[in-house]
């Protein structure tokens, strides 16, 4: 699957940009950067103008907008001076661009600001909003705006970053261990690397597994035959990635059991 950059980069490069993208996919896959890169190249009158990337990726570039929610929610007074910025023309470069971060912490009343503006937007300005959850915006503006998608990172490009960034602090071995627990995700693999209580929480979560797979031992004799029965390595990657997926939904509905429990009234 082309990723969400590699797709903008060919929008770009045909010349039929849209008013606004949405940039989606799970936390950590590098959303924030590839909008920082996008919102540079939407700005910059030339490639040669570098220091419109530094000042885009210090988000000080008098022609970007970028607004996040400071509590839990993005509320109409936080998107309020949206329209008042966009009525002047770029300061300095082609367009004005406005990095929505977190879009789907907006209430009701802020993606209704936005969609008034989306409805009549001037023709220099382009919006992106970064999103893990697709399926909380509203039908209205996911269909004013065209979809990036970005899917997890790999491990080999975890652990790539994660050597980049943390190799004075942590052995190779740490770091690929973060990122083989990551699941495609650079901020999960950080989050390993640097909580204690994250990596007691995986060992003792695998001890737990370990022990119940061991007083069952028909469980492993059963998935052993299974898997023999398989053509290939890549087909065993392939009923391993559902069977992972089977026991996410089950924890995760377990989980959501728990918690009902601990609801009083319920």
């Amino acid at each position: 699957m082309i990723s969400g950059l590699a797709r903008f980069q060919k929008i770009f490069t045909s010349g039929n940009l849209h008013h606004a993208y949405i940039l989606c996919g799970p936390e950590g896959v590098g959303k924030k950067a590839a909008a920082l890169e996008i919102a540079a190249t939407l700005i910059q009158n030339s490639p040669a103008e570098l220091d419109v990337v530094s000042r885009v990726a210090r988000k000080i570039h008098p022609d970007m907008l970028w607004i996040e929610p400071e509590e839990r929610t993005l509320k109409v007074d936080d998107v309020r001076g949206i329209a008042r910025d966009l009525a002047y023309a770029p300061l300095e470069g082609k367009r004005r661009v406005v990095v929505l971060n977190h879009a789907e912490r907006m209430n009701a009343a802020a993606a209704n600001a936005i969609l008034k503006i989306l409805e009549e937007p001037p023709e220099y300005a382009v919006f992106l909003l970064i999103t893990h959850a697709l399926e909380q915006l509203l039908p209205t503006l996911r269909s004013r705006a065209q979809v990036l998608r970005f899917a997890p990172l790999t491990e080999a490009a975890v652990e790539k970053e994660l050597t980049k960034k943390f190799s004075s602090q942590f052995s190779a071995l740490e770091i690929a261990q973060a990122s083989q627990q990551a699941w495609g995700s650079l901020t999960n693999a950080e989050l390993f690397l640097q909580n204690e209580e994250v990596r007691k929480l995986a060992r003792d979560s695998q001890e737990a597994l370990l022990s119940l797979w061991e007083s069952s031992p028909r469980v492993p004799k059963a998935t052993t035959a299974f898997l023999e029965t398989l053509a290939g390595a890549a087909e065993m990657r392939s009923v391993i990635r559902v069977w992972l997926s089977l026991a996410r939904d089950f924890a995760f509905a377990q989980v959501a059991l728990l918690e009902k429990k601990q609801i009083p009234g319920s």
